[in-house]
């Protein structure tokens, strides 16, 4: 539907003026999908590299499915702008985090070092990428480009988290222990990198630890969540499980299981 809506205000005032107000135009444009849709084309685009032609490599559907579902049901609880806000951007993040998993034939390398910046550029361009196409830029210029600072941050500590689990798990690789220091490591880089920050608040207020805690511990937890359904996909799928063990570089001789810690 389209078009131009008309809205009349009218009102019986008893002979005391007119009972109509000015009529309120309202040109009524159709809704364009194409922004939402982009980025899931995009994922299929990736399920069409060589590596991932095999129908195993679509599971990878059901974690990218699942954060940006709980996301919709959460918002829908509550329909509010901040919600809107602050989830929006980490559904990007999990574009992101698939990017990853999709790619991750072509990021092994033995450095961890490379790894890092593998794992940075495949997270920013998937995350950020994702954001820059839904995002409403019509309006809120400053705001949107401070959501696309957020998920750069958000793709460095992620990256950043990745990289140490590698090394904590390279000679033990069992899904519990792959998760429990994913969230170590982002507690880790989330305080690090809003250190300037939270020092500055806590200086300048004297005070309000526990506002900084349940800062960084927000966003921990939101990345955390954006990475989990993933994690969950590489110990539930043999495929995914091989390919997380060879992105993270783990050794043919590592021990554990999926779900020993």
């Amino acid at each position: 539907m389209a078009g131009e809506l008309r809205l009349v205000v009218s009102s019986d005032l008893g002979g005391l003026g007119p009972t109509r107000g000015a009529p309120l135009l309202y040109r009524w444009g159709r809704a364009n999908l194409l922004p939402e849709v982009l980025p899931w084309m995009a994922v299929l685009g990736l399920l069409l590299l060589r590596p991932n032609r095999d129908v195993r490599a679509w599971w990878v559907w059901v974690p990218l499915v699942t954060v940006n579902a709980v996301a919709g049901g959460v918002f829908s609880l509550a329909p509010t702008e901040l919600a809107d806000q602050f989830l929006e951007p980490f559904t990007s993040l999990a574009f992101g985090v698939a990017a990853v998993w999709l790619l991750a034939p072509y990021l092994g390398t033995k450095s961890r070092l490379v790894l890092f910046f593998a794992a940075l550029l495949s997270l920013g361009l998937g995350s950020v990428g994702t954001q820059v196409l839904r995002a409403d830029w019509s309006g809120g210029g400053p705001e949107r480009f401070g959501v696309l600072v957020l998920l750069g941050v958000c793709a460095f500590t992620l990256a950043l988290a990745i990289c140490l689990t590698s090394l904590m798990c390279r000679h033990r690789f069992a899904g519990l222990r792959v998760a429990l220091w994913s969230l170590v490591w982002l507690a880790v880089a989330w305080t690090l990198t809003t250190a300037p920050v939270w020092v500055v608040a806590l200086v300048v207020r004297g005070g309000g630890s526990t506002q900084v805690l349940g800062f960084i511990a927000g966003l921990t937890l939101a990345t955390f969540l954006s990475l989990f359904p993933f994690l969950l996909l590489s110990f539930a799928q043999p495929f995914y499980r091989q390919r997380l063990r060879a992105f993270l570089r783990v050794a043919a001789t590592a021990t554990g299981g999926a779900s020993a810690a």
